[in-house]
């Protein structure tokens, strides 16, 4: 099976070289973060420039495969940015795509895109030279996160009302887990609450095939789940100094809540191995109406949750490749790939 990355859609930094800095009282020291390239941004090329970044995977060639939904294609780049191949477009024909939206790693240098907009999983091939379109799957369940482990992919998405789904490699659903916990009124602010604990929204995945380990992160709630498939649930860690962006979540949508304290709101935007023994999950902050976003990335210890360490200005991270590169996202002012290598 070929790496994996967590997909996401997220606001991410330009980075030349920057500092992230440790949390004031956890553990862990400050990390430096070089930029080795910058991929998809602005190209000599009309076929390297991203519409967006919506997912990438790093092929056994050594090479990266790149999500583009707002195009509605996959582009393969090599480490230096230059375009390898392009396959896909908009359309309902094979191969073609409405709304796609995770990219997902297959056995035998396959890989999948969910189109949510044609409830199909869509396989191409990674040969040498070039991508071929493959086949199609019917899906009852699809999003835009997902991850792949050795027993077939995961998906978060409130469908079956269950947040995260085990689908085999040919789309058929084996389990659904994580049972939504609606959002309770707080009657002394006369409005909607998220409660304190418990998964209300899908949000991003990580996938641990070594590990045995699925990380499910909540998008509008202070808690990260540790999910075992042959054992269920085996921790769920509480965020301190955390407020959620959503205040309710229903099936016609959600709600935003208006920034509270000096912590502002959150909402989860990604989650990356950071460590053999840790992951880094990333929030959207935004500490009251005038200030700009920002990304609050906090490493969790992958055996129990804790919290090792929290880190600003780091950007989105997307995964890591076989060398030890940190996949990044930027998406202002042009969508890119960002290689990063901490030092």
């Amino acid at each position: 099976m070929m790496r994996w990355t967590t997909v996401t859609a997220a606001l991410a930094l330009s980075v030349s070289a920057c500092q992230s800095e440790a949390h004031s009282g956890a553990e862990g020291v400050a990390h430096s973060i070089d930029t080795v390239a910058v991929i998809g941004a602005l190209a000599d090329s009309t076929a390297a420039t991203l519409g967006s970044l919506d997912g990438v995977l790093e092929t056994s060639f050594g090479d990266l495969i790149v999500l583009d939904a707002t195009l509605r294609r996959l582009v393969r780049f090599d480490t230096a940015g230059t375009v390898l191949g392009t396959i896909g477009r908009a359309g309902q024909g094979p191969g073609e795509f409405v709304e796609p939206g995770a990219l997902v790693a297959g056995a035998e240098d396959r890989v999948g895109v969910f189109d949510n907009g044609r409830r199909r999983l869509i396989w191409f091939e990674v040969q040498e030279l070039s991508l071929a379109f493959v086949r199609e799957d019917e899906i009852d369940v699809g999003g835009r996160f997902a991850c792949a482990m050795d027993d077939g992919l995961w998906v978060s998405s409130l469908t079956y009302d269950r947040v995260l789904h085990q689908l085999s490699y040919s789309g058929r659903r084996i389990q659904s887990a994580l049972e939504p916990v609606k959002a309770q009124p707080l009657e002394a602010l006369g409005m909607w609450g998220a409660v304190a604990l418990g998964v209300t929204a899908p949000g991003p995945l990580l996938c641990l095939p070594d590990q045995n380990l699925v990380l499910a992160v909540p998008t509008s709630a202070p808690s990260v789940v540790a999910f075992r498939p042959n054992q269920g649930e085996i921790w769920r860690a509480t965020l301190a100094d955390f407020s959620p962006l959503l205040h309710r979540v229903t099936d016609a949508g959600a709600l935003i809540q208006q920034p509270v304290g000096s912590n502002g709101v959150h909402l989860a935007r990604s989650a990356a191995p950071w460590t053999d023994t840790s992951a880094v999950v990333q929030y959207q902050v935004r500490r009251d109406a005038s200030s700009r976003l920002e990304i609050e990335s906090r490493v969790l210890r992958l055996t129990d949750g804790k919290e090792l360490e929290r880190l600003a200005s780091l950007p989105v991270l997307l995964g890591t490749t076989e060398r030890g590169l940190l996949l990044g996202k930027q998406d202002w002012p042009f969508p890119a790939l960002l290689l990063l290598r901490r030092r």
